[in-house]
């Protein structure tokens, strides 16, 4: 997903696997088995999941989290250093990638993507206001953009009391109860790139007839004041140390300011160990506006440490170099 943070128009969307229309553009028996057969298809090729499909956004979250801390006032100067954070009621503690210890400000502990230090922001937040810097971003709501039923990111306004602080600090990274569309995760790039303010993303950009006069054209319109000018400032140097001597350093190019910010969503289930791999960001010609955004997630990649780095980073950066050539910025 990759949209111009100025005005919420969307440069391109992909859904893989893809699928051939073709042979569902009638209503005869063979097309009716195809569909069928599409329908049964576990990897819902059908379903165009860069809008229509959540996923546990992993630490690309971390962004709302940073997010809601820095315009409340709540963040912490320094994060102890810590290899695992206390989950209430159970043994099995949240630690970080790799059995690592990490702690510091914000930039430092969002280069290396430090779960302690996030989990410990979201529960000196509190459930009510981590959900609140979320539903800033349109998490909650349904986005408005003109193609149809779009999926709703959810990320819930409370947490069950009888289970301490875990399912907020999981939901804090990322993990848990926290679901989002590739889409919204990219506005949340997009919203940092445009100095917190989130554009309504749109595909049509204009009407025509028949003979090619235009009917109409698209009003580009503020959806979302994700965060104040002063905030936002602080968050989105932090995505932008965060690629240039960080986690997201695969999507750095020449000439060019760019933020972003990994994630690694791990899921849970029978079988091996699978995660989904994201990232997202934000680029634009130096001192200048940001004029691309970006969110790539690769799903279900074997094992845990397939990360968004290694796996999401060479995609956006490629398709963000392409927008940028497009727009005569590189």
């Amino acid at each position: 997903m990759v949209l111009d943070p100025r005005t919420g128009a969307i440069d391109a969307m992909v859904s893989f696997p893809s699928v051939d229309p073709g042979p569902l553009a009638t209503n005869d028996e063979d097309s009716i088995d195809i569909k069928t057969l599409l329908d049964a298809d576990p990897e819902k090729p059908l379903l165009f999941r860069a809008y229509r499909e959540i996923f546990f956004p992993g630490s690309t979250f971390k962004v709302v989290t940073a997010s809601g801390a820095v315009e409340r006032g709540d963040l912490r100067p320094e994060y102890a250093d810590a290899t695992t954070f206390d989950i209430q009621f159970s043994e099995r503690d949240l630690g970080n990638f790799n059995g690592g210890t990490c702690g510091g400000n914000l930039v430092e502990i969002m280069q290396v993507s430090c779960n302690t230090a996030f989990a410990q922001m979201g529960v000196d937040l509190g459930s009510a206001n981590l959900a609140g810097a979320a539903n800033a971003y349109g998490f909650n709501d349904e986005i408005p953009i003109d193609l149809p039923n779009p999926a709703v990111s959810v990320i819930p306004e409370t947490f069950p009391t009888d289970q301490g602080n875990g399912p907020l600090a999981r939901a804090s990274i990322g993990q848990g109860d926290v679901q989002a569309s590739p889409l919204q995760m990219a506005l949340v790039a997009a919203g940092v790139a445009n100095g917190g303010t989130v554009m309504t993303p749109h595909v049509m950009a204009r009407v025509t007839d028949q003979d090619g006069e235009e009917i109409r054209s698209f009003e580009d319109t503020e959806w979302r004041r994700a965060l104040s000018a002063d905030a936002n400032t602080v968050v989105h140097d932090a995505m932008v140390a965060t690629a240039t001597g960080g986690s997201a350093e695969g999507l750095l190019i020449p000439g060019m300011t760019v933020g972003g910010k990994t994630g690694t969503a791990q899921l849970g289930g029978e079988g091996p160990p699978r995660s989904h791999a994201w990232i997202i960001g934000f680029a634009g010609p130096e001192g200048g506006e940001a004029e691309v955004a970006v969110a790539v997630i690769v799903q279900g990649q074997p094992g845990t440490d397939q990360t968004g780095g290694q796996v999401a980073a060479p995609i956006a950066k490629a398709v963000m170099e392409a927008v940028l050539a497009e727009r005569g910025s590189r």
